[in-house]
């Protein structure tokens, strides 16, 4: 399974990057949905994982 992360607190980012792989998930990490969306219009995920409130383009702009 492919997830990406989205979430422009580098805290958030890296305790779920943690989590994910010692779970054994490939996992892309991403600060803002701009980034998000340049990362799916290459790639396929599976999940998401997107905070709403960020700077750039938010999660619901991205969505």
């Amino acid at each position: 399974m492919r997830i990406i992360i989205v979430d422009d607190i580098f805290t958030n980012r890296l305790l779920l990057s943690e989590i994910l792989e010692d779970l054994g998930y490939e996992f892309f990490l991403a600060k803002n949905g701009r980034e998000a969306v340049d990362e799916v219009a290459v790639k396929e995920y599976d999940l998401v994982l997107m905070d709403i409130e960020m700077p750039v383009m938010n999660g619901v702009e991205a969505t």
